[in-house]
């Protein structure tokens, strides 16, 4: 009398092992590249409000940021270095802020035409301004351009 036996064989089982572990695989590596991606999008939405953030201090109290008599007619450039030699204060929160623990450089570029054939900045009190932000790699970077009124 032979009975019938019932389960699986040892082949059917290893074979159920691979193919759930190909799709496991897969599945995690989905989970790791959305994580990097949510990661990169973080880092490049901080850059992109702290850029429009620091557009919108300068023209409230540009002053802060930088002396009105020193813009010309060429680009000047103002940075941490720069506002540490003018003696304002807060300059290291104003162009390094350290945000979740990761330090952003602001560099702010402005220019006041007086004459030619552009419209007369300076006549409308107007400061032209960019703000660029970029993080301390230095692969994500963001650029806000404005006008300030000058003081």
């Amino acid at each position: 009398m032979h009975k019938q036996q019932r389960g699986f064989t040892l082949v059917e089982v290893l074979a159920s092992l691979v193919m759930l572990s190909v799709i496991l695989i897969g599945v995690s590596q989905l989970f790791i590249f959305t994580n990097k991606a949510a990661a990169s999008n973080n880092e490049k939405l901080i850059v992109l409000n702290l850029s429009k953030a620091t557009m919108e201090r300068l023209k409230m109290e540009p002053s802060a940021f930088f002396l009105p008599e020193e813009i010309t007619d060429q680009q000047t450039t103002f940075d941490y270095e720069t506002c540490t030699r003018l003696g304002l204060s807060g300059c290291k929160q104003r162009y390094q802020p350290t945000i979740n623990d990761r330090v952003y450089s602001i560099v702010i570029t402005a220019s006041q035409s007086a004459g030619g054939r552009t419209v007369h900045e300076k006549s409308l009190g107007l400061i032209n301004v960019m703000v660029s932000v970029e993080d301390e790699t230095g692969r994500i970077n963001n650029q806000v351009e404005g006008y300030v009124n000058d003081e």
